[in-house]
This record gives C-alpha cells, sequence and structure tokens, in this order.
C-alpha cells in the first residue's frame, strides 16, 4: 500500500484570509509530556517534552487505545497529533481539546469542480477509503496515483477531516477526505483567470525561460492565484536518475520511522540475512531509498503555495522581512525564556550577513522546536568531560549520530579539546546572541553564497555539479526543507504578505519521468533461511545464492523439499507454497530436474531459487568381474579421477585456485551421486562455501568405502585457495631457510613440479600473479 498525503501537499485547496473555520487541537497541560511513534509507552521517544501549553494539531478526533499492552497512561487512550510534520502520539490525560473555533486566518475556497485529480502519496496512510456518502460506508479503496474527477468540494467536514470532495473513480461516484486529493488541470478559478489572460503567452514564457512542460500545469495554477510570484528554471543540466542516485548514497537523505519498504537495503543500511535496518541517527533515522528520494527530489511535488517557499531566495528584504514576523514564527520555541531580544539578533544577522531572517528563523524553527538543550546554556558531558553556556540556535555540526545535539555545542565551542579551538563565525557561541548571529554567517558563507541559496538547494546540492551532489549539504533529513517551507508559508500568510512579489528558482533536470511515486511500504527481504532436501541442508546453501545443483543416485524417485524465509511474512511459490515456511514432496525422473521455490518480498519482489536435481542413470547390473576392489583407496580414487581430479603421494591434485568445497564436493557427486563428500579447512572447520585451499581435507565415504586425502594446490603455499604475495613471501622463506615448509604446503610450493622449491617455482608464481602465465595444476 502507499501512503497519502497526511499535511497539505497538494495543490493548496485554500487561500488564507481573515476568515474563521472549525479545528480540531489540543493543548498540552503538563510539563515533560512525551511524544511517541505509536500508541504505547513502549514506542520509540519522537520528543522527551512536548512543552505545557503548546498547541497541537489531531490528525483524527478518536482516540486509540494501548496497542502494545504497556502502561504508563492512566486512561490507556492516545490521541494521534501532528508533530514537526510527522505523525505521533500522546496520552489524552495531558491533551486538552479545544471544540472552539480557532483563529487561523483561512479559507478562501478554490473551487475545484470538473477538474482532473490524482490520489496523492505522502505519510502515514494506507489505502484510501471512497465512502457513498460522507460518513457512509466504503465503495472503494483507492490507491497512490488513482485517476479521479472532483464533481464537488468543501462538501462536508467529518472526523478531523476539514474539507470532503464529491469524485468520479471510473463509473463510481463516492466521497473522499479531500486533503488526499491534488488537481491535475487547471481549477475553475485558474480557468477564470485565463479567460482575461492569455495562458499561451504565459507558458510561452515558462518555456522561454527553460521550464519542461511537466512543470506547466502547477505553474499555470500558481501564477493564477499569485499573479506577482516570479518563477525562474534553475538548469542542472543533469540526469535525474543520476542525481537521485547519489542522493540514495547510504548517509546522505535520511527518513524517520518510515515502512520496511521505504528504507534503503544497500550496504551497510540492512542486512538480508537477520532482516535488521541500521539506524543512521539515533534510534529511529534510517537511510532512504532510491524510489523514496526519487519522490521527494521531485521539485513539480512542491509546486503549491505551501511549499513552493523551499525555492524562494533567502537573500534579505527590508520591506517584508520585520522583526514582528520574526517573532510570530518562533513563538512556539523556548528563545524568549533565555534572551528576550532574539527576534532582534535575528534581524541584526539579516542584515550584517545579507540572509533572510525568515528563514533563519524557520531553520531554527525546524531544529529547535520546543526543546531547550541547544538554547539553554546547561551544563552537558561529552568525551568525559563538562561543558556549559554553550548555544547553537541552528543546529551547526550536529552531524548524524548519538547525541548529536552535544556535537552542535561542541562545534558551538569552537571545536573538540585536543585541537586548536576555531574562532570562526564568532566562536565560542557563549550567549544566543553569538549564537544566532555567528551561526548566520556560517549559513550565508557556507551555503547562501555557495549556489545554495534555497532550502531545496541546501538539503540538495544539484547546481555546483555532478562532484558536488550529496556532498556539502546542510541536513541529512530527507523532509527538512518542506517542512521549512510550510512555517516560512504560514508566516507570510498571517501577515497577509502572499500577494507580494516572490522570485523562486526551481530546479530543472534532464530526462525525468512523468510522477515519481512512493514504493510498496512492505517489507524488501526475500531471502531463504535454509533450503533442504531429505532434511539435509543443500549443499554451499546461502540466501544470497539462487542456483545449486544437487546429485542423488539412481534409485532416488523422489525427494523431500523444505524451505523457510527469513522473514516469516514472505511468501513461497513454486514446486511448494507457503508463508514463512513451504515443504512437500517433488518426484525425480532420471537426468536433470529443475526445482523452483520463489519468494515474494512483503513489497512484491521476487527471488527464485533454482536446485537443478540430478538422478542418476540406472545401470545394469556388474559381472562379478566387474565388482568394487576392496581396495578402498583403489576404488574411490577412481571417482576422483572421473571429476578431473588426480591423487598424488595422498595429495589431491587438479584442483583451481579460487575454488570453493562447493564446486569439488558437486564435481565428485556428479559422478558418484551415492558418495557422501565433506571437506575441512585445514583447522579442522567443515566447509562449503567457503574457499578450498593447499591442506584442506576431502574426506569421501559410500557404504563402507572410504578416501581421505590432502589438498595441494600448485602456488598455494599460504592455503587460503588463491594464490597472490603472501605465498611469494612463503616461498621465499622456505628457500632462504627462515621458515621451512612441509607436507601439503611443501608440495604446493613446486608449481615447476621438478621436486625441488628454487627460483625457478618463485619465478612461476609471479608470472601467475601478474597474468602473464597461470599455473598448471
Amino acid at each position: 500500500m502507499k501512503r497519502f498525503l497526511k499535511f497539505s501537499l497538494i495543490f493548496m485547496i485554500s487561500i488564507l484570509i481573515n476568515t474563521r473555520v472549525n479545528a480540531l487541537s489540543g493543548v498540552v497541560n503538563e510539563y515533560y509530556v512525551r511524544v511517541r511513534s505509536g500508541a504505547g509507552t513502549s514506542y520509540v521517544i519522537i520528543a522527551e517534552d512536548a512543552g505545557k501549553g503548546n498547541t497541537y494539531t489531531l490528525l483524527d478526533s478518536n482516540k486509540y487505545s494501548t496497542s502494545d499492552g504497556s502502561t504508563g497512561c492512566e486512561s490507556g487512550k492516545w490521541y494521534k497529533i501532528s508533530y514537526n510534520n510527522q505523525t505521533g502520539y500522546i496520552c489524552s490525560d495531558y491533551l486538552n481539546i479545544s471544540s472552539a473555533e480557532s483563529d487561523n486566518s483561512t479559507v478562501q475556497s478554490i473551487d475545484l469542480s470538473d477538474s482532473k485529480g490524482i490520489i496523492a502519496c505522502y505519510e502515514d496512510a494506507t489505502s484510501l477509503p471512497m465512502r457513498n456518502s460522507v460518513g457512509g460506508y466504503t465503495v472503494a479503496n483507492l490507491e497512490c496515483g488513482d485517476q479521479v474527477e472532483i464533481l464537488d468540494t468543501d462538501v462536508s467536514t467529518y472526523n478531523g477531516c476539514y474539507s470532503y470532495y464529491k469524485i468520479r473513480y471510473g463509473s463510481t461516484v463516492g466521497y473522499v477526505c479531500g486533503r488526499y486529493v491534488t488537481t491535475t488541470s487547471l481549477s475553475k478559478n485558474a480557468r477564470e483567470f485565463y479567460k482575461n489572460n492569455s495562458l499561451t503567452d504565459y507558458n510561452n514564457s515558462l518555456k522561454n525561460a527553460g521550464f519542461p512542460d511537466s512543470y506547466l500545469p502547477y505553474l499555470d495554477e500558481l501564477h493564477a492565484r499569485y499573479p506577482n510570484w516570479k518563477f525562474e528554471a534553475l538548469k542542472t543540466n543533469m540526469d535525474y536518475s543520476t542525481v537521485t542516485s547519489l542522493e540514495s548514497a547510504v548517509g546522505t537523505s535520511l527518513i524517520q520511522n518510515d515502512p520496511a519498504g521505504y528504507r534503503s537495503t544497500a550496504g551497510g543500511s540492512y542486512n538480508y540475512y537477520t532482516d535488521t535496518f541500521n539506524a543512521l541517527d539515533g534510534y529511529t533515522w534510517y537511510a532512504a531509498n532510491h524510489a523514496v528520494v526519487s519522490y521527494y527530489m521531485d521539485p513539480r511535488l512542491y509546486l503549491k503555495p505551501n511549499y513552493v517557499f523551499m525555492f524562494e531566495k533567502l537573500t534579505y528584504d527590508s520591506k517584508y522581512h520585520t522583526v514582528d514576523k520574526v517573532s510570530n514564527l518562533l513563538s512556539s520555541t523556548k528563545l524568549g525564556d533565555y534572551d528576550s531580544n532574539y527576534a532582534n539578533y535575528y534581524m541584526e544577522a539579516a542584515s550584517k550577513y545579507n540572509v533572510s531572517p525568515i528563514h533563519l528563523a524557520s531553520r531554527t524553527r525546524q531544529e529547535v522546536g520546543s526543546t531547550t538543550s541547544v538554547i539553554s546554556g546547561n551544563g552537558f558531558d561529552y568525551n568525559g568531560k563538562h561543558y556549559s553556556g554553550l548555544y547553537n540556535a541552528y543546529n551547526i555540526g550536529a552531524y548524524s549520530g548519538a547525541d548529536n545535539w552535544k556535537k552542535g555545542l561542541i562545534y558551538a565551542n569552537g571545536g573538540e579539546d585536543g585541537y586548536e579551538k576555531s574562532t570562526a563565525y564568532g566562536r565560542p557561541w557563549n550567549s544566543l546572541k553569538k549564537a544566532i548571529i555567528g551561526g548566520a554567517e556560517f549559513i550565508s558563507s557556507g551555503y547562501i553564497n555557495n549556489n545554495q541559496y534555497t532550502d531545496y538547494l541546501q538539503k540538495f546540492n544539484v547546481i555546483n555539479g555532478q562532484s558536488k551532489v550529496g556532498v556539502h549539504q546542510y541536513m541529512t533529513n530527507l523532509r527538512a526543507p518542506l517542512a521549512e517551507a510550510s512555517s516560512t508559508y504560514n508566516t507570510y500568510n498571517s501577515f497577509g504578505m502572499l500577494s507580494n512579489e516572490f522570485v523562486f528558482s526551481i530546479p530543472v533536470y534532464n530526462n525525468m519521468e512523468k510522477m515519481y511515486v512512493l514504493p510498496n511500504m512492505g517489507n524488501p527481504n526475500n531471502y531463504l533461511n535454509s533450503l533442504k532436501i531429505n532434511d539435509s541442508t543443500v549443499t554451499g546453501f546461502d540466501g544470497a545464492i539462487t542456483s545449486y545443483d544437487v546429485y542423488v543416485s539412481s534409485s532416488t524417485s523422489s525427494i523431500k523439499l523444505s524451505a523457510s524465509t527469513v522473514n516469516n511474512g514472505s511468501k513461497i511459490s513454486g514446486n511448494i507454497s507457503g508463508t514463512g515456511n513451504a515443504s512437500g514432496t517433488v518426484n525425480i525422473n532420471e537426468g536433470n530436474n529443475t526445482i523452483v521455490v520463489k519468494v515474494t518480498a512483503g513489497n512484491g519482489n521476487l527471488k527464485t531459487y533454482t536446485i537443478n536435481v540430478n538422478r542418476a542413470k540406472a545401470e545394469s547390473k556388474p559381472s562379478t568381474s566387474d565388482t568394487k576392489s576392496t581396495d578402498n583407496k583403489m576404488d574411490l580414487s577412481s571417482v576422483v579421477t572421473k571429476s578431473g581430479y588426480r591423487i598424488s603421494n595422498n595429495y589431491l591434485k587438479g584442483i583451481n585456485p579460487g575454488s570453493k568445497a562447493t564446486d569439488v564436493i558437486n564435481s565428485i557427486k556428479k559422478n558418484d551421486a551415492n558418495a557422501n563428500v565433506v571437506i575441512k579447512n585445514s583447522s579442522g572447520k567443515v566447509i562449503e562455501s567457503d574457499f578450498i585451499g593447499t591442506g584442506s581435507t576431502v574426506e569421501i565415504t559410500e557404504g563402507s568405502y572410504k578416501l581421505n586425502v590432502t589438498v595441494a594446490i600448485y602456488g598455494d603455499a599460504s592455503g587460503d585457495g588463491k594464490i597472490n604475495a603472501l605465498d611469494l613471501l612463503k616461498v621465499q622463506k622456505h628457500i632462504l631457510g627462515i621458515n621451512k615448509l612441509s607436507g601439503a604446503a611443501l608440495s604446493s610450493a613446486d608449481p615447476s613440479k621438478d621436486g625441488n622449491v628454487n627460483a625457478l617455482d618463485l619465478l612461476k608464481i609471479q608470472k601467475h600473479i601478474l597474468g602473464i602465465n597461470s599455473i598448471n595444476q
């Protein structure tokens, strides 16, 4: 299932003016109330202190019962709230719900009837129910990307949704919550605007500016609503797939508490064998996968009134960057508790370094929120030392990892002890004023004057050349620009500034698809944990390896096949079927039998395992003279010879360097399916998928017959199964009498096969390493 819009990542259905609407919100009534990722005290803590007196928007009017069996919320009921553009849960005991109307300076309704629409993916919903009436029964479940026709808007308010739409999906007419529907054609209001203004001329101007056709519908709608807004095309001259791949490098773009299907499975981020993701920042931040990065990097996603401000140029303009706007934007923070003049410091920084104070304030709001750890000057311990009196209003230097806020305060101090402390940017920041102004200098000189003069460019460094993509970026949070843009929009709107002239610099990439969608949320693991035939593990089994050869005797007419998956929710199909585990009997004919085990992960990814079961042909009964020799070694030696190897002085030779134990096992069993082959390394450990090297032992048994030989690979004096510089060193030390070789190692050190270990053998090994002449085994 895809996720749907949780907070207005759509064409704004409302333009804010001075009217009043109903809103569901709650006020925190106690200190140190935690916000969690789920309804229960065992869930991850999103915030240690929601802040007494702070107001939060409810995402659902219903209360959620404790879902993990924990205690700690006396009533056992939780509210689902929006916390810093995340979904959180707070014990209902500590939230007073306001049923009164709130003055949010909303809504001039935009008439979207007769428009086309699309169900838009975003945060944390499953399928979107389409009902026969507002609050009625479900007639269809809509998925991300479904195309709909909007018949009417603002039909009703119900159950926490402030605007229901009447839509047509296929031939079905019903009602859905409007915040999950985005328009794909002009609204009625926009069509009225273009009756008196040429849409053709405006589109031609956009194309001449460098915007591709896929950007035009969104810019047309914005221009109709706000004719004073100007749009610049930033041509990156890079393919979108290349840029998103670079931004998908593990550690570059992080998401918090998202489902497994959104997380990266690249090395360092995920272990398929254990089905575990590695948190890269604290306990809840994970690397985003390529599909998720492609979705959130798409500039077209943000061409809506409340998110387009991530493309606003972040330089200072005294006409509308005023101190009261800064105060309003930061009113929910605790800055005023520590310095009542904080808003003036932002204005001083803006004037001094030519950076928007609204941007600076939004950055503080995003990075600090209602917490106090980096703005209070309180003491803390780091690397065994106590610090106090340090401030960091923008969390600069708070890189990914545990206690990252402490790293930011160490940066505020000028760097860690043991190194010369830096005084750049007015450090140490031992007052809130110095932190605000000095941090502004850092942001201006390091980012805004480095072609990273929008929120988007500070997260995605895409106009300084391909080598800089994913490098020198202010934040790892993939959604951070979205939150900052929303804060900026709300501030401008509350002061009636949206009709002012703004300039937006919007990146344009080569070879973009029509639109990107979020991937399936399901778990990506499609590995087998075990694969057995007749209750014995298939030789050389490894969840990452998908092809195997198995040899059985001529008398074997069927086998028992069983398998289990690493993730219990993965489904098995093919010759056997089940969820998590599967087993069954498979008939086997003479010759090769191809058996297939398919594993489908929770997100739909498929992995196919193929087992080639080779049943030996039945042989006619041998005459008395053809019966097996009573000499055990001579009898099984012929099997070894047929397999392409040879035995000399009880050493098994003819094995190529770089061979795995499974290669030798299958070669022997191919010629004698009844033979049982066990290979051990020089330490006595049974091996299969490992390299077989000099000193390993091969034990072949069949009934009462047994053969045990030691491997000797010419050139592999070290016994690691490869020929490299270590073997040169060992042979050289033997020749010099420093460390004498013996047994299989001595035999392997004579690739010239003249019975002596000398300089000629060194030369052969050297030429093999250089690729001049391979050693003949």
